[in-house]
């Protein structure tokens, strides 16, 4: 079923209210238009709030955070380690017009031609996979501004580089060793970005098999045992093809475990990020693996280690036998919840490789990752124009 894509023209007159062009008389003695502040990702605005983003003024139509100014047309910035990926951009533009699995304007006859592509939705509903599909690289597969849920099997960015997949909801449907999305087989640049994804047997998102260079960002997992599992396979011994991932402003909502849970000397830079009632482990490290840990607001139930890094017990898992090492700064605790840096001195740094704007950990940032983590769709229509 289509839908149209119209800007809504009360939300229009209501933008050029805030923005109200003065009289001529007024234009005579106005003020010049007082500098504005950077776009930060770690921020809330309010409708009709002005920013500068990528040179250029903007003002929020709408209650805005995580979409960066011109993300109507685009997607990004991406933070963190994905920093400078592009996806499909200057590719061509396909768009889903049919939700069955195979055939034409279908998601997989989308992705199956070559060259660089960014795929958007004409259509609302489910999209049920008979088998996993494959992201090629210089791919964006975006659902905003459409309500696209996939089921039945995996997404899989297996030895590909340069993708971004945002504003989709992934269910399993199946049985078996399922996970959500799949990043493997030493895939780069990979930039994964409000997505709701639940009731997957096995993790909500695999990074594994020398894949590195990935951020997870405004991501909602629930109804979910394991959360992100980062570094798995492969010799424990290895320090080649290290995973560095960067996880922000993602809600871990109830799930039982692995909110991220990172193994095998991978780099994990956790910032700004939600823990709710987890019932097992929050995040967890071992086999020498680092974990920054910055600004998280971490929230227990009944079990309380929101942070921790003991080996696997021996027998259990011979493949991740060693401790993990964490550095934990400016969390927010509650709930009783109880963690512990170790050995913080062989945690890796952050900032040698990017900068981010880590906001404070409060009830307000909890309230804004709540609000705005998932595949909430922007309405039809951008979510900033330009400012005079």
């Amino acid at each position: 079923m289509s839908r149209s894509r119209s800007f809504p023209a009360a939300l229009v007159a209501a933008l050029l209210v805030v923005l109200a062009v003065p009289s001529a008389a007024g234009a005579q003695t106005a003020p010049a238009a007082p500098t504005a502040a950077a776009w930060s990702p770690a921020r809330a605005y309010a409708q009709g709030a002005v920013v500068v983003h990528g040179g250029r003024r903007w003002a929020a139509a709408m209650p805005s955070a995580g979409w960066a100014p011109g993300a109507g047309a685009e997607v990004g910035p991406a933070q963190g380690f994905a920093q400078g990926v592009t996806g499909g951009r200057g590719g061509r533009q396909a768009w889903v017009t049919s939700l069955a699995d195979r055939g034409p304007g279908t998601l997989r006859d989308a992705l199956a031609r070559p060259g660089p592509v960014w795929v958007r939705f004409a259509v609302d509903g489910v999209i049920r996979l008979s088998a996993p599909i494959r992201i090629p690289s210089n791919t964006t597969v975006d659902g905003r501004g459409a309500n696209v849920t996939v089921t039945g099997k995996t997404l899989r960015v297996e030895g590909v580089s340069n993708v971004i997949l945002t504003g989709l909801s992934l269910r399993s449907g199946v049985g078996g060793n399922t996970d959500g999305v799949l990043v493997q087989r030493g895939s780069r640049r990979v930039w994964l970005d409000h997505l709701d994804i639940a009731g997957f047997p096995d993790e909500a998102i695999d990074i594994s098999q020398g894949a590195s260079l990935v951020t997870v960002s405004w991501v909602h997992v629930h109804d979910q045992d394991k959360g992100i599992l980062i570094g798995s396979w492969g010799d424990n011994t290895s320090t080649e093809s290290i995973a560095h991932v960067t996880v922000h402003h993602s809600w871990f909502d109830r799930t039982h475990q692995r909110n991220p849970r990172a193994v095998r000397h991978s780099r994990v830079h956790a910032y700004n990020n939600y823990l709710h009632g987890w019932t097992g482990q929050g995040m967890s490290i071992a086999n020498w693996a680092q974990l920054a840990s910055d600004a998280n607001i971490l929230e227990a139930g009944r079990a309380k280690h929101a942070v921790t890094t003991n080996p696997t017990r021996p027998g259990r898992d011979n493949r991740s036998p060693a401790e993990g090492y964490a550095r934990v700064r400016g969390d927010l605790l509650r709930g009783g919840a109880r963690q512990a840096g170790r050995r913080p001195e062989r945690v890796f740094d952050p900032a040698r490789s990017y900068r981010v704007e880590v906001a404070r950990a409060d009830l307000a940032l909890r309230d804004q990752i709540v609000a705005h983590a998932g595949a909430r769709p922007l309405p039809d229509g951008p979510a900033w124009l330009p400012a005079p």
